[in-house]
């Protein structure tokens, strides 16, 4: 597999006539980021339909995004050697540009997104082309082969563990699964998993562990996650599971370590108890809250939507939260299934740009990107937990994005779930779409 697996130095691109993008090869990439931690790996799938259009897909493990916008953009040139490639995110204000190379096998340029008021993320961005026909193939070495350490072996990956990351007072919990096993003892074996949290999920990992230990990232437009962990000396359970301590990055900037013991029993808090409503003397009615609609009128809340659904959601997010992103997923499964009998849905935005404007807009390309059929509207241009709980002051604090509340025909807020596990958290996503299906249920019942 190894051999099938090593670049393709030979597939060279083929430079079109002066005014046309460069073909480059079709396939699966080996793309990074360049993080503090080191490279940061991803899949990237580039193809065109049969109209000739480009298309891209980011791949991490289990996971295949599609990339919203794929567009090669020249300088006034037009030559071959100016043309750049973009991978755009709109609905997480996110872009990758790169340039290929004289060959055209290798991608070279930066991944840059707006994560605040005059504040980017900018990391280098590369990629390579690779032999591999399928994802799965890529999977294994999605992290470059490293030697190993004298009399190492590869330590036992238990498939859950109890998490102490150093931010956090809160306990996490890890799941993970290896691939099947390779035909060469020591080589790297394939690992999918996640980190569940009291805030969300991180979504899909992918790596590989060998024996100086675990390497996971992730990718997905919004998110750059790097995990690095070594199994502690002589710290292992029965069965020669390791326990693990290494180092978490995000982004460019953002580092913190990480401990990992084995735990078959380790369970996160009830998501439904986290966060409750104000006391009702300090609570004002959820309908006379002010927002902004997408065209830019104020309108209270209440005015937003069907004025007497029997069962209504609204939805604390944000744009740039891939989190929410895979909860709105679900909803439009959801609302797909009960809108006929009367479930409503609307999207509260609370934005990172800081300027009304912008952020209005932004919540006007999620919403199209999403293809959502109920209101999104804007309530703060702010993401901060703080300033989001003080800006919609029904609940006793915003914890994570998202925050859903489940409210019934006379407007009473019968339920509030804080956070979202989403598809990577397997049994745990399974749950939660069970218990938001029984509260849905339930107040249209109730009707």
């Amino acid at each position: 597999m190894l051999a099938a697996l090593t670049l393709g130095l030979a597939a060279s691109a083929q430079l079109s006539a002066p005014g046309q993008p460069p073909e480059i090869p079709q396939g699966i990439w080996r793309a990074w980021l360049e993080s503090p931690g080191g490279e940061l790996p991803f899949g990237l799938e580039i193809g065109k339909t049969t109209q000739g259009a480009w298309t891209a897909s980011l791949l991490n493990g289990l996971e295949r995004i599609v990339v919203e916008e794929v567009v090669w953009i020249a300088d006034e040139r037009g030559d071959a050697e100016t043309w750049s490639l973009e991978l755009r995110f709109p609905h997480y204000d996110s872009v990758i540009r790169a340039q290929p190379g004289l060959e055209g096998n290798v991608l070279s340029g930066s991944w840059v997104k707006t994560r605040g008021k005059n504040q980017q993320t900018r990391m280098n961005f590369f990629a390579q082309i690779t032999r591999a026909e399928r994802a799965a193939d890529f999977l294994p070495l999605r992290f470059r082969e490293r030697p190993a350490l004298p009399g190492s072996q590869r330590p036992g990956l238990a498939k859950r563990y109890a998490v102490n990351f150093e931010s956090s007072r809160d306990l996490a919990v890890g799941e993970f699964h290896m691939l099947a096993a390779p035909e060469q003892d020591d080589a790297p074996r394939g690992v999918v998993g996640t980190f569940l949290t009291t805030t969300g999920d991180y979504r899909f990992l992918a790596g590989s562990v060998d024996a100086n230990g675990l390497r996971l990232s992730c990718f997905d437009g919004a998110h750059a996650f790097l995990f690095h962990a070594r199994q502690v000396p002589g710290r292992q359970v029965h069965g020669g599971l390791a326990t693990w301590e290494g180092d978490f990055w995000s982004r460019e900037s953002w580092h913190e370590t990480w401990k990992a013991e084995p735990d078959a029993e380790i369970q996160l808090p009830d998501a439904w108890e986290e966060v409750g409503l104000k006391p009702a003397a300090e609570r004002p009615d959820w309908r006379t809250i002010e927002v902004s609609q997408l065209d830019g009128k104020r309108v209270p809340l209440g005015q937003v939507g069907p004025q007497d659904a029997p069962a209504r959601l609204l939805v604390i997010f944000g744009s740039w939260c891939p989190n929410c992103h895979d909860e709105h997923a679900y909803l439009k499964h959801l609302y797909a299934k009960y809108a006929e009998r009367g479930l409503a849905i609307t999207s509260l935005g609370f934005e990172l740009g800081g300027e009304r404007e912008r952020d209005l807009g932004q919540l006007r390309r999620y919403r199209d990107a999403m293809k959502l059929p109920w209101d999104v509207v804007l309530v703060a241009s702010t993401a901060n937990k703080q300033e989001a709980a003080a800006a919609f002051p029904i609940v006793t604090a915003v914890k994570s994005y998202p925050t859903t509340l489940f409210i019934d025909r006379e407007g009473k807020i019968t339920a509030v779930h804080s956070g979202f596990s989403g598809p990577a958290t397997g049994e745990a996503h399974d749950r939660l779409r069970r218990s938001f299906v029984e509260k849905i249920e339930a107040l249209l019942k109730a009707d």
